[in-house]
């Protein structure tokens, strides 16, 4: 207690005080007092380590935005929370009216919060032109690292209930199409099985987007598709199975006569005469589309509807003829329940490793742990059943082998099919 005390510029009651303040909030002893002095109880030792780690964020963002020493040891002795909630606020709503709004205070106590946190530092948050505000630099610098903060915080909160036997926490996930249609519902049944006082909150969206909610902490893993090279080395990635890309349509489309003879022929015509439903540009999909036609020297289709969303892409294969490229796991249900049919198998060289992203530095807690050993589960499920052949119509897995001859209920052939033509390619 005295080194802290001193460390702190506190004296050994307030430090005392403050201790018990906390074991109230937590209901956990965090110090064990003994006649060698005070020593971390394991939930002690998790609020240091997660405390510690949280304001690592905060000062590393400061530094990096240029904070002074002297103005950082004020940081660290003197910023109240308020000013860095209303910092955070005004950086994501972009005026002190929007951040009043967002923390349901009046706009002069934001404003308030905003001079001191500035007189603090030394230094200029924002700066106006006109009616228009503009955060500094190091106001968002410093903003992001609140996040990576106040993330931290939730997480030990979260893993010192449990300590108690108390699961009732939250998991934070952003979802990419290839986990929200397949395996990600299945991981989450199994999770909430288990606790099922958990919150899980999950974010769609572009990648791009949740990589910056991940980033500053707002989500905890990002599911999906990985990016090949990784994004930066502040973010890691687990790649748990291979996800390939397909040519799907509704159940009976015409191009779906081609498999009873083992091959599917997509050639100039049909690039033509059929709408595409594809990925947007610059997604991983979609260039490994462009590769596949440019290698087989075919146009790009004509008629293109550019959509991220699975729902949308399903509702127009079943009610039209149009052909989608979208990830073979997505569809398996659709597949298995005979409403959508692919295509043959697999497109060439469209294998892309699927799993999670999260932070480098991140932690999980005990029941996160136990959604990413669920989520391992229910994949190499979805990935063997993509595999193996199950040499007969029906099928009672719970994921269907998705290459035909077996879902579209015919007979492979039985001699090898013809060459394709010049100027296509065939799929089966």
């Amino acid at each position: 207690m005295h080194g802290a005390a001193r460390l702190l510029h506190r004296t050994q009651p307030s430090i005392s005080q403050a201790i018990a303040a906390l074991e109230s909030v937590v209901d956990l002893s965090l110090v064990a007092r003994g006649p060698s002095g005070a020593t971390l109880t394991p939930a002690g030792r998790i609020l240091s380590d997660r405390g510690s780690k949280g304001m690592g964020f905060l000062v590393a963002a400061a530094q990096g935005a240029g904070i002074g020493p002297a103005p950082l040891a004020r940081l660290r002795q003197q910023v109240r929370d308020t000013q860095l909630q209303a910092l955070t606020a005004t950086v994501a709503g972009g005026t002190f009216s929007a951040a009043a709004c967002r923390l349901g205070i009046a706009q002069p106590v934001v404003s308030r919060s905003m001079a001191h946190l500035a007189q603090l530092l030394g230094q200029p948050l924002w700066t106006r032109s006109g009616r228009v505000l503009e955060m500094t630099r190091a106001a968002r610098e410093l903003a992001a690292g609140y996040e990576l903060l106040q993330s931290e915080l939730r997480l030990c909160l979260d893993e010192l209930r449990e300590m108690r036997g108390i699961y009732d926490g939250q998991i934070r996930l952003g979802a990419l199409p290839t986990a929200r249609a397949s395996w990600l519902p299945r991981s989450l049944e199994r999770l909430l099985e288990h606790y099922p006082n958990i919150t899980v909150t999950i974010m769609d969206g572009p990648y791009e987007e949740q990589l910056h909610a991940l980033r500053h902490g707002r989500i905890d893993l990002i599911l999906g598709a990985l990016r090949l090279p990784g994004p930066g080395n502040d973010v890691m990635q687990e790649p748990i199975f291979n996800d390939t890309l397909s040519l799907v349509g509704r159940a009976g489309h015409p191009l779906a006569r081609g498999i009873g003879r083992g091959r599917v022929i997509i050639d100039r015509k049909a690039l033509n005469r059929y709408r595409w439903l594809l990925p947007p540009q610059g997604t991983p999909a979609r260039d490994r589309l462009n590769g596949l036609l440019d290698a087989r020297r075919l146009p790009r289709p004509s008629r293109v509807l550019e959509c991220n969303s699975f729902l949308t892409i399903r509702e127009l294969l079943l009610n039209s003829d149009s052909v989608a490229v979208v990830s073979t796991c997505q569809v398996a249900s659709d597949v298995v329940r005979n409403r959508l049919s692919v295509l043959g198998p697999p497109l060439p060289r469209t294998s892309q490793p699927v799993g999670w992203t999260m932070r480098t530095s991140f932690k999980p807690t005990a029941a996160l742990r136990k959604f990413l050993d669920t989520a391992r589960v229910e994949s190499t499920a979805l990935d063997r059943g993509s595999r193996s052949l199950a040499g007969r119509c029906k099928i009672d897995a719970p994921y269907a082998d998705l290459r035909p001859p077996f879902i579209s209920a015919v007979a492979p052939a039985t001699s090898a099919p013809a060459p394709a033509p010049r100027g296509s390619w065939q799929s089966g």
